[in-house]
């Protein structure tokens, strides 16, 4: 239930720069990352923002999934969330997911929207970052 929204569980990053994000380029790249992103496809953020190679986000692109492996984890030891007991196709949009490889266990789908919650708080402060650093970049060319 901790790895989805694609790679870096970067579905975190679309909704933070949705709700926080400032710059118009930002915002339409997480408009059209929303929906492939709730297939778990985010081709269209990875390298529409770019990610790749970009110091700022890369720290919360490494550190989302393992801490919402590690919260997933905890949730399901301390019996919070039922054991992920289904083989769910991949692309099956998160909060789904978990209620269905779940066994149909809402708690399944509570998990995950609690990990969709953190993924977005722990993207948040590098994209306020990231954008400054946009917005510095802009003022200096």
């Amino acid at each position: 239930c901790g790895e989805f929204g694609g790679s870096g569980v970067t579905i975190g990053l679309v909704i933070a720069i949705m709700i926080f994000g400032k710059r118009e380029d930002n915002k339409a790249i997480a408009t059209l990352s929303l929906v492939p992103g709730l297939f778990n496809i985010n081709e269209t953020v990875t390298f529409g923002v770019p990610m790749v190679l970009n110091p700022i986000l890369g720290i919360p692109f490494v550190v989302a999934p393992l801490v919402t492996i590690i919260i997933g984890y905890v949730l399901t030891v301390i019996g919070f969330c039922p054991v992920a007991c289904l083989t769910v196709p991949w692309t099956t949009p998160p909060i789904v997911f978990g209620f269905l490889s779940c066994g149909a266990n809402v708690m399944g789908a509570v998990t995950q929207a609690i990990l969709i919650v953190v993924s977005t708080v722990i993207y948040t402060p590098f994209l306020i970052s990231y954008e400054k650093y946009q917005n510095k970049q802009a003022a200096e060319a």
